[in-house]
């Protein structure tokens, strides 16, 4: 009797942080990870330099309002370069 009651909790509890407020519009953005080889960008001045021209490209895309590298995403499996667009 005690799973059952905890497992309808739980699923409650689920079904509730979907529907809740994330703190930040989520329409439009768009993110992609990026996997960069470690021994091509094993210095920060030449990870440095892609990144500046990833954003000058990206930046230049049409309706592209901002650009935004991070090392992780919160919500987002994914281990490595992310951008958001």
């Amino acid at each position: 009797m005690i799973l059952l009651v905890g497992t309808g909790l739980l699923a409650r509890s689920l079904m509730a942080l979907q529907k809740a407020e994330l703190g930040f519009k989520t329409e439009d953005v768009y993110i992609a990870g990026l996997s960069l080889g470690a021994t091509k960008y094993d210095m920060a001045e030449r990870l440095l330099v892609f990144l500046n021209d990833a954003d000058a490209q990206i930046s230049t895309l049409p309706n592209v309002k901002a650009v935004a590298f991070a090392d992780d995403m919160p919500m987002v499996n994914f281990k490595g370069l992310c951008f958001l667009s």
